[in-house]
């Protein structure tokens, strides 16, 4: 009788076991996780770049997508297998990686090559990287302060009372002095050299821009791919005039400050890999940074009731000195609401991105070796369970249909996102320039 008492247990918990496991065995079982659901290829090559298109831009594309598949969704980007994060509580598993896929950057190949700091994985990617990134880190940036303020006053005194300033234009310009001047020599002192390389490089993002929005077509024999060969051919000889100008000052016993430069010059021997560098770290770190005061200062102009807020701040604690050093941006607790603000709700920055580097599981789904993975922050960034303390402090009320168009071109606003430049140092960095120049007379009148 107690046998068969037992044998009927045995045969009650084995039956329960084993259809539980086939209830839940894909996501338990270690060897068989859940595939990401997601799109199949609509295109053979393209994967799924025609649905993309068909979306009107990669935002639109990946919102569609996470609200048909979930938070964590797949596509094709050509051949490679693609995941996206849209919800923000997933990104702590991408923060360790470093490598990167280089399939969303292919289009800057012919600016800045495969021996670009972009495209440099593993180990030696990663000791390049903290090479040649610590001049723009938190102690760099503290060093070049009072160079920054200088710069900014210098530039903003040419503005004359009463004429009209091109806001953008003149946020670039402020971007672009600060870290050739910074980081680049003396060669910059000379306002020409300035300005020959804004003209150069806007001629070349201005063909990119165009060819990523489809206006031309590389590979086609237009005349606009002619020009555009013309413009980087020339915008990389500019490139090329600094680093030698900057070799001759040193072999002459010039020392004045040029951190960045003067790493890569002493570290990499190749001339082209040294160009190379140069032309991403130099992008990185003005083209974001002038779109993003481009930004900041154009919603304040909607909204002067935040505007004065942020003047009246600057001035109570700065006491028109500007910043003397970076235990005044702590002063400043509305001003950085604002900034943060701009930042989300412009979306500067709509993803980064890393490569699996071993095969990785999410919430029981497999994202196999080599895949790419985007952090989707053009939707998580409208995440209000994120933001919602923060957002009824600033711009809340901006709606989408009120924003006009500004060129911002996407190339270096990923480069800055992938690289970390963005997140660890040249953030302090693009915030120390705005906040120098707002305690400055005739910035409202932008």
């Amino acid at each position: 009788m107690l046998l068969s008492i037992l044998a009927a247990l045995f045969a009650i918990v084995s039956l329960t076991y084993f259809f539980k496991r086939g209830l839940h065995g894909r996501r338990k079982c270690p060897n068989e996780k859940n595939k990401v659901p997601g799109l199949n290829k609509t295109d053979k090559i393209l994967g799924n770049l025609p649905d993309m298109v068909k979306a009107g831009s990669l935002p639109n594309f990946l919102k569609e997508l996470h609200d048909n598949y979930g938070p964590i969704a797949s596509f094709w980007h050509k051949d490679v297998f693609t995941v996206s994060l849209g919800d923000q509580k997933y990104y702590k598993i991408t923060e360790k990686m470093f490598d990167r896929h280089p399939a969303l950057f292919e289009f800057a190949l012919p600016l800045i090559s495969s021996k670009s700091m972009q495209f440099l994985n593993g180990d030696f990617g990663r000791n390049r990287y903290k090479l040649l990134s610590q001049p723009f880190g938190f102690a760099g940036c503290a060093q070049a302060l009072e160079q920054m303020n200088r710069i900014v006053k210098e530039d903003i005194s040419e503005w004359k009372d009463g004429e009209q300033v091109e806001l953008h234009e003149s946020m670039m310009k402020i971007a672009i002095d600060i870290i050739t001047k910074t980081n680049f020599g003396s060669h910059f002192d000379d306002k020409l050299n300035g300005e020959s390389l804004n003209d150069g490089y806007s001629k070349v993002i201005d063909d990119l821009d165009d060819a990523l929005l489809g206006l031309w077509s590389f590979g086609q024999g237009e005349a606009r791919e002619k020009d555009f060969e013309k413009n980087l051919e020339n915008f990389k000889l500019e490139i090329k005039r600094i680093v030698q100008a900057r070799i001759a000052k040193k072999n002459a016993g010039d020392y004045d400050l040029a951190p960045f430069l003067d790493v890569v010059l002493d570290n990499i021997d190749d001339e082209e890999d040294i160009i190379y560098q140069a032309i991403t770290f130099m992008v990185a770190g003005f083209h974001t940074s002038g779109t993003y005061m481009t930004w900041l200062f154009y919603n304040m102009g909607l909204y002067p009731e935040i505007q004065d807020k942020v003047r009246e701040e600057i001035q109570k604690h700065l006491e028109g000195k500007g910043l003397r050093d970076m235990k005044d941006i702590e002063k400043l607790t509305y001003t950085k609401c604002v900034m943060d603000e701009t930042l989300r709700h412009m979306k500067v920055a709509t993803f980064s991105e890393r490569q699996a580097e071993k095969d990785v599981e999410i919430d029981g789904y497999l994202i196999p070796k080599g895949s790419q993975i985007l952090n989707s922050l053009c939707l998580t960034l409208d995440d209000k369970r994120a933001f919602e303390t923060q957002m009824h402090l600033t711009l809340r009320t901006l709606k989408n249909d009120e924003i006009k168009d500004l060129h911002s071109a996407p190339l270096d606003l990923e480069l800055e996102n992938v690289l970390d430049i963005g997140e660890r140092s040249l953030t302090v960095y693009s915030s120390l320039l705005k906040f120098i120049f707002l305690d400055l007379p005739m910035w409202r009148q932008l």
